[in-house]
């Protein structure tokens, strides 16, 4: 069961006209897009970057403020890039290393200062000294949903610092059957979504 009790409850939209007693069915069991557990997916990736799974470290000195990520954290279990600064740390970081290396939007946090734990995760990207980072390359799916039907998600995001819309939760619909029909393209809970019909913008958008 998800559990966002660690951030400021957002904004929960429900899509598809899910019916109210669909919010207690419970999650749909999907493979992730990741290995490593819950993970963002459909960020773009340069032509020159591995994805799918790829982890790596960078390696930082100071606080947040001088590493120059970041962060969305309305997922705590999947906390991501939401932007790399200009002139700052991490940014120096992605001129040294290669392309495989680089820190980019969409990115998952998997590991601060040698600790994985969610909650302490949250905290530390946000207030305390960095030292290193491990990174997880988000996998890309296109997904083709066509109606009539129901699209059965619940997306969750914050409006002011969320920098794309996951799924809270997948119910019986056009997406869930999608993952039936597409075992090895599946959409699981904790992905993002980044753009809908070739359009990109806000999560409300």
């Amino acid at each position: 069961m998800f559990c966002c009790c660690a951030v400021e409850p957002g904004p929960t939209e429900n899509f598809g006209g899910i019916e109210e007693r669909l919010r207690d069915a419970g999650f749909v069991k999907t493979s992730p897009a990741m290995d490593g557990g819950p993970a963002p997916m459909l960020a773009s990736l340069g032509e020159d970057e591995e994805s799918d799974g790829k982890i790596f470290e960078a390696k930082f000195t100071g606080t947040p403020e001088n590493h120059g990520l970041v962060m969305d954290t309305s997922d705590p279990l999947c906390i991501i890039v939401k932007m790399v600064q200009e002139d700052k740390g991490a940014a120096e970081w992605n001129k040294t290393v290669a392309p495989s290396q680089r820190i980019q939007d969409y990115d998952r946090v998997v590991e601060v200062n040698s600790v994985n734990n969610p909650t302490k995760m949250v905290k530390a990207v946000q207030v305390d000294e960095i030292r290193s980072i491990k990174f997880e390359r988000p996998a890309q799916r296109t997904v083709t949903l066509k109606r009539p039907g129901e699209i059965g998600v619940v997306l969750h995001y914050r409006k002011v610092d969320s920098s794309a819309p996951w799924f809270q939760k997948i119910s019986p619909g056009l997406l869930q059957q999608w993952n039936v029909d597409h075992p090895e393209e599946t959409v699981a809970v904790h992905d993002r979504i980044i753009s809908v019909n070739g359009k990109t913008g806000t999560p409300e958008e």
